[in-house]
């Protein structure tokens, strides 16, 4: 087996669909790289592919004697030096154990050599793509439940709270501020989070003081009619009060009101306390991934 990568030109990304979709597909029907799931069909993958931009992704497809055998790929932060990659994903499992790690990496580091940080998500148990992660040099941490419930069931979950809204600029300033401190690590950029768009919502909760003391941020997903929670912080002496039910009982509602079917999001295996919260919520575990993480030089 001769394995040759070559780099897909932007224009041909929407033609990876068919690719990425059934090779990203289990035997079962769940995802083998958590990231690179775009949807339950092949249109989805298209359409997603489609609506990237060329300086923020990449893709490499993969060749045995002129066939199409792997693909990987990544969405690149350039501002933050993250990537987080998309497979690598393989025709057959030969094909996957013959894929050179530390090659990959290199064209994907000799591509980007300003990240440094690169993060994947393979399903906890699919032990080919976490194999290749360990061999590419990535460390394991945590592993991460993926969540769903549905938005009317969210929605009528708990009575609204009337102290959360919709941020205003001034609103997202000060949710930023609380955002930082919870996540020093984040991965949304100041500008994302403040963004204020119809594809990015920010929902928070203020005092009497008009402080805000909590907040939960979400992007719009209609592809796989979803609302995706990014984050969701509540301060420390706000805790423990209902804030975190009320701000995801709102999110329900924003999500329905939209046509979304479902709220997603993911959490942390080691915070049992906001598995717990979610659990309550009536959200249910759909998929479990492990994340990789990989600090160029």
């Amino acid at each position: 087996m001769t394995l040759v990568w070559t780099r897909v030109a932007p224009s041909s990304w929407a033609a990876l669909a068919p690719y990425l979709h059934a090779w990203n597909r289990r035997s079962d029907g769940s995802a083998s790289c958590l990231h690179a799931d775009q949807g339950d069909d092949l249109a989805a993958y298209r359409a997603e592919l489609a609506a990237l931009e060329a300086p923020a992704a990449a893709f490499w497809v993969c060749r045995d004697r002129g066939e199409p055998v792997g693909v990987i790929g990544c969405e690149v932060d350039s501002a933050a030096g993250r990537a987080w990659l998309r497979g690598p994903l393989a025709a057959t499992p030969a094909v996957h154990e013959a894929m050179n790690a530390p090659l990959m990496v290199s064209f994907l580091e000799t591509a980007w050599p300003h990240v440094r940080q690169w993060d994947g998500f393979p399903a906890a148990d699919e032990e080919l793509l976490n194999a290749w992660y360990a061999a590419a040099g990535f460390a394991p941490q945590q592993v991460h439940r993926v969540l769903q419930a549905t938005a009317a069931g969210l929605a009528a979950h708990a009575p609204p709270d009337a102290g959360v809204r919709v941020a205003t600029t001034q609103d997202a300033v000060a949710a930023w501020g609380l955002h930082s401190a919870l996540f020093p690590s984040s991965y949304l950029s100041a500008d994302e989070f403040r963004d204020g768009t119809p594809e990015r919502t920010l929902l928070v909760l203020a005092a009497a003081g008009g402080d805000v003391v909590a907040y939960l941020h979400a992007e719009d997903r209609p592809l796989c009619s979803e609302w995706y929670v990014d984050y969701l912080g509540v301060a420390e002496a706000q805790r423990g009060r209902g804030v975190a039910t009320a701000l995801l009982q709102r999110a329900g509602q924003c999500a329905a009101e939209r046509g979304r079917a479902h709220v997603a999001l993911t959490v942390r295996e080691d915070r049992p306390s906001a598995i717990g919260l979610y659990a309550r919520c009536g959200f249910v575990e759909l998929s479990a991934g492990r994340h990789w993480q990989r600090t160029s030089a």
